[in-house]
Formats: structure tokens, C-alpha cells, sequence
């Protein structure tokens, strides 16, 4: 072993010479291993026995207490016994046990920097904001403990502005938000919440926020949130966008009935109850709520088609002609051309096209059967036939609505979708009807 002894360094083979060479190397009253490093040829056991016999031990300059220090007469008497190799085994075990730990010890750490790592980028790259909250004062109020980069740039402020502060102060509109309420909530309860998509708004700020809220296991609070402000303002645009069209619909139907009016206030007056009518049924047949409206507006105009015929064959007081019948059956083909360049967002002009249609196919124009004719014409042609029967005409008196219900009752299956007929009767015999609900 190489020991830092002044002057020539003796050649050491037992703890004896070791002793000695240090004893007069050092003061007396410091007893301590003052080595640089064991030379290859140096002896394990001296080595250990070096390491046993000594209180101190000098590591980079600084003396320190020796844990593996042994008593000389403990060391003596495991010595003549012969244990010091047991006790030997049992140091290396323990080195051993001792170096597993300190390694386990080193991964865990790694992983655990590792793990603040992932969770640092996971939190300052997700493109959600995320608010960190701890409660103080029983959760009257919350401390801001961290803030990512995407909240940053959804409140449009810096973490390093918000930090530390309590939200009602960071965030004034908190509480009208109604974010405040669910951070407590959570904070008591422990369960996770939905804040809904609502309004924020402060004297910096406002947009549409939508909040998931979670208490850590640390009892921290923490807000994943998302603007969607944008998207909000898309759905305005897209509402406004549907109901313009919607609008410009409306005024287009209504402008067509008006137009028939002006020719023949009885088609025009005719049109309306058939509608009501109409509506009716379908609500009765429980048709969806968009189909309901869209068969009322395409039966407003049904007849739109009859300002090709000319109005003294419409006001005729007398029987009609083969031929002037036969001009008037034109009315529904007629009405679906005027239509069909419409673009609708629903299949008006076909209605209006299969209206005189029947079930047997002995209808007009195309003698179309069952199943072949559009539901929603079949509504129709049953509520034309019943108003048409119920109102007075130019060339006959009113027939009376016990009569109309005759008419379709009788011919059910045959001329009428018998599903219709049921609802319409029903409709009557249900109390008294309204022609203009």
C-alpha cells in the first residue's frame, strides 16, 4: 500500500509495519488511515485490517469517522478466533445491500426527474390552459400556483403576472363565471366537475370558456379549460346564415300566396286552411318538428300552380268542362316547375307536384300508387279534399265537414292513406276544430 508518509515510502506487507510506519509519521494522539491508493501487489487482508483498526480515515484532505472502526480488543479477539472472515463476509454483504440501495435510491430520483420533466412538457405544450389552485382560508378564496403557456395565451397575461395572486384578484369575473363555486365544490368534495361552456368577463378581458375540474392528490385544484370563443362565434354565424335563408323562404312562399290571392281570393283563402289543416295531421302523425313547418309552408302554395289557369275557369259558377277540367288538372305539374328552380332545404316542390295524386293510382298527373307517393303528399291530399268539401265554391255550396269525413273514411285505403284519414277524423272527433291553429 502506498501511504502518504513524508519522505521515502516503506514497503508494507502487515498491519505491524503499517503501525509502526505510521506512528512515526503523525502525532501520537491522531490515529487515522492516511493513504492515496493500494498498490496492486498490497495484501486484501491487510488492506482490511487497515481499515478495521483505525477511528478516523482521511478522504480528500478532511478526516472523518471511520463506521467500519473496530475496538483493538474486540479486533484482537475476533482475530485469535478466527471470525474476522465471517464479519468480513458480513461487511461486503452489507457494502453490497448498501450500494443496491444507494442505486435504487439514484434511479428513483432519475425517474423522478424524468417524471417532472414529462409533466412539464405535458403541461406547458398541452393545448388546453391549465390553472393550478390552492385553497386557503377553509376555501374561501384559492392561491394561483401554476399557469401553462396555452393559459397564457387564452387570458392574454403572463404566468409570472398571476402566480401567487388569489383568482378573485387575477381574475375578477370568477365568481359571475361561475367557476368559483365548482373550485370549492371540488375542493370539498373531491369529485371531479364540468363547468359548462359559459361567458367570462372582466375590465380585461371576455371570451367563452369551458372548464373540467379535478383536486390533485396534493389537495391542490386544477382547472383544464378551453376557449372556445371561435367556435361559438362560428355557431352564431351559422344560425344566423341558416335563419336568413329560412327567412328569405318564408317571404318567398308568402309572396306566392299573395300572388295566387290577387287572382282568386277563393284558392287563396283555400290554401291557407289546408295548411292549418295539414299541420295538424302531421303534428297528429308525430312528424318531426322541421317537417311539420316545411309541410305548413309548401301547403300555402299547393295550388300555386293554378295562376296558369285562367281566372274565369277558376270563379265558374257551373260545371267545368272536359277540357277546362283538364286545364285545371295542370295546376299541380304547373306549380312544381315554378318550384323545383328554388333551391328549398326540403322537398316542397315534389309535395306539390304529388298532392292529387292516389293510393289506387287514379290520381293526376303521374298515377303514381302507394308507397310511390311522398308521405307528406298524402297528408296533403286528404286536407285538400277536406277543406275543398267544408268551404263554399263558386259552382256548389259548402258540403259541411260531416260529409268530408265521409268522403275519406269511405275511400280510406282505396284514394287515402288510411294512417292519414285516422288522424284527420280524430282530429274532429276530437272536440272542435279551429281552422286557422
Amino acid at each position: 500500500m502506498r501511504a502518504a508518509f513524508p519522505g521515502t515510502v516503506p514497503d508494507i506487507e502487515t498491519l505491524e509495519q503499517f503501525e509502526v510506519a505510521l506512528n512515526s509519521s503523525v502525532p501520537s494522539d491522531m490515529c487515522a488511515i492516511l493513504c492515496l491508493c493500494p498498490e496492486k501487489n498490497t495484501p486484501v487482508q491487510l488492506l482490511l485490517d487497515i481499515i478495521h483498526t483505525h477511528e478516523k480515515i482521511v478522504i480528500d484532505g478532511t478526516i472523518c469517522d471511520n463506521t467500519m472502526y473496530i475496538p483493538p480488543d474486540v479486533f484482537l479477539r475476533m482475530r485469535k478466533e478466527k471470525n474476522l472472515d465471517i464479519l468480513y463476509r458480513r461487511i461486503k454483504e452489507e457494502l453490497i445491500s448498501r450500494k443496491k440501495i444507494s442505486d435504487k435510491i439514484a434511479e428513483n430520483q432519475r425517474i423522478l426527474v424524468q417524471s417532472e420533466q414529462r409533466y412539464r412538457a405535458l403541461f406547458n405544450h398541452i393545448h388546453s390552459g391549465v390553472a393550478i389552485y390552492q385553497a386557503y382560508n377553509d376555501g374561501n378564496d384559492f392561491i394561483i400556483m401554476d399557469f401553462n403557456a396555452a393559459a397564457e395565451q387564452i387570458e392574454k397575461i403572463h404566468r409570472e403576472q398571476v402566480i401567487g395572486k388569489n383568482a378573485l384578484e387575477a381574475f375578477p369575473g370568477i365568481k359571475e363565471f361561475g367557476l368559483f363555486d365548482v373550485l370549492q365544490k371540488v375542493w370539498r368534495t373531491g369529485e371531479p366537475e364540468y363547468h359548462p361552456a359559459s361567458f367570462y368577463r372582466d375590465n380585461r378581458i371576455e371570451g367563452w370558456r369551458e372548464n373540467y375540474v379535478y383536486k390533485l392528490p396534493s389537495g391542490e385544484v386544477v382547472a383544464v379549460y378551453d376557449d372556445i370563443t371561435k367556435q361559438k362565434q362560428t355557431e352564431k354565424q351559422l344560425v344566423s346564415s341558416y335563419e336568413n335563408p329560412q327567412k328569405m323562404f318564408v317571404e318567398i312562399i308568402q309572396a306566392m300566396a299573395k300572388l295566387v290571392e290577387s287572382r282568386d281570393p277563393y284558392t287563396a283563402d283555400h290554401q291557407k286552411r289546408t295548411a292549418a289543416l295539414s299541420r295538424r295531421i302531421a303534428k297528429m302523425l308525430g312528424m318531426k318538428e322541421e317537417d311539420v313547418h316545411w309541410i305548413y309552408l309548401a301547403a300555402l302554395i299547393h295550388d300555386v300552380g293554378k295562376i296558369s289557369v285562367p281566372s274565369e275557369i277558376l270563379t265558374k259558377p257551373g260545371k267545368l268542362t272536359p277540357v277546362e277540367f283538364s286545364l285545371v288538372q295542370t295546376h299541380a305539374a304547373v306549380g312544381f316547375e315554378i318550384l323545383k328552380k328554388i333551391s328549398f332545404p326540403w322537398p316542397v316542390a315534389p309535395m306539390i307536384l304529388q298532392h292529387h295524386e292516389r293510393m289506387n293510382g287514379s290520381g293526376y298527373p303521374s298515377r303514381l300508387t302507394g308507397n310511390n307517393i311522398q308521405a307528406t303528399a298524402r297528408i296533403l291530399a286528404v286536407a285538400d279534399v277536406v277543406e275543398a268539401m267544408n268551404s263554399h265554391r263558386p259552382y256548389r255550396a259548402a258540403l259541411g265537414i260531416e260529409k268530408a269525413l265521409e268522403e275519406i273514411s269511405a275511400n280510406s285505403g282505396t284514394l287515402y292513406d288510411p294512417d292519414v284519414v285516422a288522424a284527420c277524423v280524430r282530429i274532429f272527433r276530437e272536440g272542435k276544430y279551429d281552422w286557422t291553429d
